[in-house]
């Protein structure tokens, strides 16, 4: 199961650059820019670009957000259920 959380943008063509940044508490930030593997991963799973939107593809089941923290004794995986995407885009 999935579902999306779509912008619709303004735009008239295909944006070339986009920041996508998850942030638990909107005090410390998360890049999504990272490969999805359904194992031990976290959404989104595509951001998916048009001339008129920006859809991040979620899916269900799945925490909303992970990251590997690497300074814990042993590394360990940090998995959220809420929080915040920020998308900027630029032509």
């Amino acid at each position: 199961m999935s579902v999306d959380s779509t912008i619709v943008t303004s735009s008239v063509a295909i944006p070339a650059f986009v920041s996508v940044m998850f942030s638990p508490d909107k005090v410390a930030a998360y890049s999504c820019a990272r490969m999805w593997s359904q194992k031990d991963d976290a959404n989104p799973v595509t951001i998916e670009l048009t001339s008129t939107t920006i859809t991040l593809n979620l899916v269900r089941g799945v925490p909303l957000f992970g990251a590997w923290k690497a300074m814990e004794p042993d590394g360990v995986w940090t998995h959220w259920n809420t929080g915040y995407f920020r998308v900027c885009a630029t032509k």
